[in-house]
């Protein structure tokens, strides 16, 4: 009787858990109000790497490899439709990166 109670209690908090991220993602990528345009105000180039992450087989864990392409970031600080200054890093392709300096107004 005491192991049910305790491994109902873990799998509330584990729901628990799971609604708040998924809550957290869904406003992020949804919901939450984006710049449309503004300053670039840094510029950076990400090379591409290769990562190694666990995956379940069964009952073990074999390692996979996983490759990340090279990507081209833009910091640009602008402001919300509510007035509400903001600073958000974009990707962007290489040739728009190529042409784009710190201190150039952009719209996204």
């Amino acid at each position: 009787m005491f192991f049910e109670k305790v491994l109902i209690g873990i799998i509330v908090v584990l729901i628990g858990f799971l609604v708040a991220v998924l809550a957290h993602i869904t406003y992020d990528t949804f919901i939450r109000e984006h710049i449309t345009s503004g300053v670039v105000t840094a510029k950076w180039h990400q090379v591409a790497y290769t990562s190694i992450v666990m995956v379940p087989a069964g009952k073990i864990f074999i390692p996979a490899t996983q490759y990340h392409p090279e990507r081209w970031w833009l910091t640009v600080r602008g402001t919300l439709r509510n007035g509400t200054p903001d600073e958000e890093s974009f990707t962007f392709n290489k040739d728009f990166w190529d042409k784009t300096q710190v201190g150039d107004t952009i719209t996204l």
